[in-house]
């Protein structure tokens, strides 16, 4: 027999939007960030990363687990609380993330999806991978990789109001092939990819692996592309994001999801996305990198 221990904790009721659109709590003053608080007064979080993958040890502006966007507000913005861009992006290299996540606000009647579209920065995933590639380096050009699963949560729906009553985090393996470089200076590897939710073998949940196998290929001039021959389940959503040194998002691939009989094996091909030439101020500017 299952029982579950649940603590009632005072619902939050949004009053005004503030920093950055946030709801701001009139009693605590605090700004909701759906994975945490934020104190405007003080520009920190209330309570710490809840990503224990999320600091680099090569950039130390991600060691401070209650620091808003690296410390640097004026350059990145926090939708969700959690982790931005890769961090530690320096010149000549680039960053690339590859999330999965629940664009539906619900699953299976208990559990919560992500709620979201396609975010460059922010939000909740069910999956995620993030790397720094150095296109200039002589050995391994992978300098930094992590991966992680997202926490699930199930709860109960009262009107127009989502009330979360349990949370598991999720289990995840990750396999990064060894990157190789053709003539042209292309560097080539594939990441593979499973990833559990937390709640799997309770009977609200879905029971298949979030499965991925994506090969990335990377131009000399840092843009990132896709090759052919990847494969995922077709649940949940894909995204594929690349970064630059100063935070520049651009979109490499965005596939929409099916449905949750779908988890469990690589039954839908990820297609083939050349590198893109590299992105121009004047491009940025007009917003057609994204």
């Amino acid at each position: 027999m299952l029982t579950l221990s649940i603590r009632c904790i005072p619902a939050f009721v949004p009053t005004d939007s503030k920093f950055t659109g946030k709801e701001r709590d009139s009693e605590s003053g605090l700004d909701y960030f759906g994975a945490r608080y934020d104190s405007s007064q003080y520009g920190r979080f209330m309570s710490p990363d809840p990503s224990l993958k999320s600091a680099i040890t090569s950039d130390p502006q991600t060691w401070n687990r209650y620091a808003y966007t690296r410390n640097n507000p004026l350059r990145f913005v926090d939708i969700g609380g959690k982790c931005t861009a890769p961090a530690g992006v320096g010149q000549g290299q680039v960053g690339v993330c590859i999330e999965a996540y629940i664009a539906a606000p619900r699953i299976g009647g208990l559990g919560f999806g992500d709620n979201r579209g396609t975010l460059a920065n922010g939000g909740t995933f069910r999956y995620q991978f993030q790397a720094v590639i150095d296109t200039r380096a002589a050995g391994n050009p992978i300098v930094s990789e992590h991966d992680e699963a997202g926490r699930s949560q199930v709860g109960v729906r009262a009107g127009s109001v989502s009330l979360p009553l349990a949370s598991s985090s999720g289990i995840e393996n990750t396999n990064v092939s060894k990157p190789t470089q053709d003539n042209n200076g292309n560097i080539h590897f594939t990441v593979g990819a499973n990833a559990l939710n937390g709640f799997a073998g309770f009977p609200f949940a879905p029971t298949g692996t979030i499965q991925l196998s994506v090969p990335l290929v990377v131009s000399p001039q840092g843009t990132v592309g896709v090759d052919p021959g990847g494969s995922r389940s077709a649940y949940p959503s894909l995204e594929i994001y690349s970064y630059d040194s100063a935070g520049n998002p651009t979109s490499v691939l965005q596939m929409g999801e099916t449905k949750p009989s779908d988890l469990g094996s690589l039954n839908q091909a990820i297609p083939a996305v050349p590198p893109p030439p590299p992105c121009s101020a004047e491009q940025r500017n007009h917003g057609d990198c994204h």
